[in-house]
């Protein structure tokens, strides 16, 4: 499951990101995101370590 994940993520930053942006930044405004959306939806959090996992393993 986190490497399906990892992957997924990994092709989602780098579709979103800007051209000029590195992917250490896209990975952190993801993190952000990704803080917030679990403040926000409680149901998020049990999946909070595994995403934030695998944020970092997509970023250099």
């Amino acid at each position: 499951m986190n490497a399906l994940l990892r992957d997924e993520l990994a092709v989602l930053i780098a579709q979103h990101a800007e051209p000029d942006q590195p992917l250490r930044e896209a990975a952190r405004g993801a993190l952000r995101a990704l803080e917030w959306a679990c403040a926000l939806r409680p149901d998020f959090a049990p999946m909070r370590d595994a995403l934030r996992s695998a944020l970092h393993e997509v970023t250099p």
